[in-house]
This record gives structure tokens, C-alpha cells and sequence, in this order.
């Protein structure tokens, strides 16, 4: 029974004997042991093996989120010239979509590594190096893609370097560099960021590691892509929170769906504790898969209101640009400043039969703004600049963002806009009255609990 630490689900009896495991271990031991009992058979087969591991690896990402990332621009298999070696170099695949770059680098192995039961240093030390090159090799790419404001990537073609996309770091507000294996190598993956070296890249975007299989729960689970961008920004943050133990992917899954923001949860622990374990978080994905019927029933997920859940539907099907910043603002939300958002949108909703255009903020760290207008009513940019700018004093912010709703007569969105405005400075000439308006706005602000 010597494996890797592994969590304890379920007990089997089977002919008077009990057996204690995690399925994890179940089938990782099972996968290296058939490849182990192959290639003993068919020894000229471990070329084919490898490549074949090597490819199901490197392409999961895009072909398991297949649906959540159609709309985004991928590269796969693309090489860069490594700013510090000279050299040329290769990332597994990156993907661009609005605000969002994601980065992932596949490790599988070549070898069926050695048993924990009679070399665990050694096992240990081969998972260990699979995760750090993945972390090596996506900081490697982050820095060549910060060392200029755009960087190229190029396809290897007959033996030359074709341009084929360009990246500028400064587009994106959420970057997560992701390793990727072939195995789970819980709990070693889930808390990789204790191991030594390994620290935010460009000392802000926090390494995640996970297994392919994780793909396939997380894909049934976060179906859109608003959803699936969401929980990546959350797991990230608590892949950045050192002392913080979830077990694996499936705890952090479990942890986003039933706290949603749980990486705050954890850093508010952490300030009066030295060390924070979270578990049986998991429960809510196990119990899922235990039913009969789970291949036809829905997936647990987070509850959001009606209202919400309609402008969240309409942020996904018009995608305008910054859709997914304002798409992951609602997101992060908890279920009480949901539910009463929800309220007042409803109730705000209802007067556009009397008034063509509405208005209000929604305050809290990250400030969003919402307008409401009748179908074909166009408010002007300078309206919308001006409100912008008051709400940044108001909320005395540097930016705040802004959502565009437009509605039908049947109160059904036809169209939806996003924004972000800057704080104006103090020797704009009309300052003053902006900060006026600031003022007057603040003493009519309702509390919503964000």
C-alpha cells in the first residue's frame, strides 16, 4: 500500500479483505503498469509509446475545452528565440483570447517511472523534475514574451522559422502558465508552489499544475467560457497563497463551487494562522459521480440569480471586447451582493419603458458601472466618459469598468458594449465639477454587500 500521500476514498471489502485507496493511485498505477507489461512484450514499440503519449498530452487542452476556447487564437507547437541562451526554443501551446493568455507546457515522461514501493525518493524525484521543467520551460516563454511590447512566435517549416503571431504582454489582465501531465501526482501537483524555485513568474503570475484527467471534470463542470476563465483566475490566486493546502484539483474544484472566491476565504485564515488545510471539499464532484445517472445530469455549479445568470448568457454570446474582465467582475461576487445586484438590475430594468437610458454604479474594490438603454438608444463616448471619470472619484478608484446593456421591448439584451475609464487628473479643467458630481453621487449610494 505504499504509494504517494494520498486521501482515502473509498473502502472496498472484497472477500473478507479491505482495501483502502484513492482512484487516483488506482489509475496511475494502472496506466504505467500496462505501459510497463507493453513495451516487456513489444520493446519496439517505445518510440511509437512516447510519441503517442507525448501528442495525447500536448493537444488535451485545446481538444478537451474545445467548446470553451473555439473563439480563441492558439499556437501550438511554436518556437521563440530565448532572450538569455540565443537559442531556439518551443512552447507546447498558448492560447489568446481578449484579456485572457494561457500558457501550457506537457510533461508525460518517457519512462514508467520507478514504484514508490520500492524507490520512493526516486519516484518522488521524477515527479519533482516533470513539474519544475514545466514551470521552467513556461517562465522561459513569459520572459521572452515581457522582453519586448510584441513579441513573434514561429512554426519550425522544412527546416525554417516562419513567423506565424505576434503577443503583447501588456494586452492581458489574466496570464496563468499551466503545467500539464499526463498523471495526477496528487498532492505533489496541488502544492507544487512549495517547492524551491518555484515563485510567481514575473513575480505576479502563479504556476499551475494539473493532470489531464482533470481536464475532463473540469470541462463537465465549467461549460462556458466565462465559467471556465473564472475558476482558472481563482485557482490561480491559490496557487499563489503559500501554507495553504487543498489536495488536489478536484478540492480546488469542489472549493470554487461551493465558496467561489475561496482563495480570499483562505488568505483571511492565513492572518491568523501559520498553515491552513482544507478538505472534503471534493464531496460535492464525488458525490456527483456516484449517482447512476450522473453522464445525464447536470453538474453541480455555483447559483447565480435569474437576472444575473440572463446578463451573464448575454456577456457569452455577444463577447464584445472586455467581455470576460466584466464577465469574471460578476463572478466574484458573493451569493448575497448576487442576489441583491439581481434585485436591483430587475428593478432598474423595469422603469426603461418610461426612461430611454438608466444608470447606476456598483462600488466595491474593482467598481462596475451599469447602463441600461431602450434598443437603438446610442449614449455619446463623452457621456459615458464623463460618468466613467465621476465614478472613479466616487469610488476613488484608478479605473472602473462599464456595461452596456441594451433592451427590447419584450426586456429581452440585444446587444451588449464593455468599457474601462481612468480616473481623471486635478488639472483637468473640469475637475471641480467632476468631483462635484462625485460627491452628490455618493450620498445617494445604497450598500449591496459586495
Amino acid at each position: 500500500m505504499r504509494t504517494l500521500p494520498a486521501l482515502i476514498k473509498p473502502g472496498i471489502n472484497l472477500d473478507g479483505e479491505y482495501y483502502f485507496t484513492d482512484g487516483q493511485f488506482v489509475r496511475d498505477a494502472c496506466y504505467r503498469t500496462i505501459q510497463r507489461g507493453l513495451l516487456r512484450r513489444l520493446p519496439t514499440y517505445r518510440e511509437d509509446w512516447n510519441r503517442r503519449q507525448r501528442d495525447l498530452v500536448e493537444h488535451a487542452f485545446p481538444v478537451i475545452f474545445g467548446q470553451q476556447l473555439a473563439a480563441a487564437e492558439k499556437y501550438s507547437g511554436v518556437f521563440f528565440k530565448d532572450p538569455k541562451s540565443g537559442q531556439w526554443a518551443e512552447t507546447d501551446f498558448a492560447m489568446t483570447l481578449g484579456d485572457v493568455l494561457l500558457i501550457v507546457e506537457a510533461k508525460a515522461g518517457v519512462m514508467a517511472m520507478a514504484s514508490p514501493a520500492t524507490n520512493f525518493d526516486r519516484h518522488e524525484r521524477a515527479i519533482r523534475d516533470l513539474i519544475v521543467k514545466a514551470y521552467e520551460q513556461c517562465k522561459r516563454f513569459l520572459e521572452y514574451l515581457s522582453s519586448a511590447d510584441e513579441a513573434p512566435l514561429y512554426k519550425r517549416i522544412d527546416d525554417e522559422f516562419v513567423e506565424v503571431g505576434r503577443i503583447r504582454m501588456g494586452n492581458f489582465r489574466l496570464v496563468v502558465p499551466i503545467g500539464l501531465t499526463v498523471e495526477a501526482f496528487t498532492p505533489f501537483s496541488a502544492m507544487s508552489k512549495e517547492l524551491a524555485g518555484i515563485r510567481p513568474i514575473l513575480a505576479k503570475h502563479a504556476f499551475v499544475s494539473m493532470s489531464v484527467d482533470d481536464l475532463f471534470v473540469l470541462n463537465r463542470f465549467l461549460p462556458t467560457t466565462g465559467e471556465l476563465f473564472h475558476y482558472l483566475e481563482v485557482r490561480q490566486q491559490a496557487a499563489a497563497i503559500p501554507k495553504a493546502m487543498l489536495f488536489d484539483e478536484i478540492e480546488h474544484l469542489g472549493a470554487y463551487i461551493t465558496n467561489n472566491r475561496f482563495d480570499m476565504t483562505i488568505k483571511e485564515q492565513l492572518d491568523d494562522a501559520s498553515w491552513v488545510a482544507w478538505d472534503s471539499f471534493g464531496d460535492v464532484v464525488d458525490k456527483y459521480f456516484e449517482s447512476d445517472a450522473w453522464e445525464t445530469l447536470p453538474a453541480p455549479c455555483q447559483s447565480y440569480p435569474s437576472e444575473l445568470i440572463v446578463v451573464l448568457q448575454a456577456l457569452e454570446t455577444h463577447r464584445p471586447k472586455g467581455w470576460l474582465d466584466v464577465d469574471s467582475q460578476l463572478r466574484s461576487l458573493n451569493s448575497s451582493a448576487r442576489e441583491n445586484l439581481a434585485e436591483f438590475l430587475e428593478n432598474v430594468r423595469a422603469t426603461l419603458s418610461k426612461h430611454a437610458v438608466r444608470r447606476f454604479l456598483l462600488g466595491g474594490d474593482n467598481p462596475l458601472q451599469f447602463w441600461l438603454c431602450q434598443s437603438g438608444i446610442e449614449p455619446s463616448f463623452e457621456e459615458m466618459r464623463r460618468h466613467g471619470e465621476v465614478a472613479c472619484l466616487a469610488t476613488k478608484s484608478a479605473t472602473v469598468g462599464v456595461l452596456n446593456l441594451w433592451y427590447d421591448a419584450n426586456d429581452e439584451i440585444v446587444n451588449v458594449a464593455c468599457a474601462r475609464f481612468s480616473r481623471p487628473t486635478a488639472i483637468q479643467s473640469d475637475y471641480a465639477e467632476l468631483m462635484g458630481e462625485a460627491k452628490r453621487q455618493l450620498d445617494r449610494s445604497i450598500d449591496l454587500g459586495t
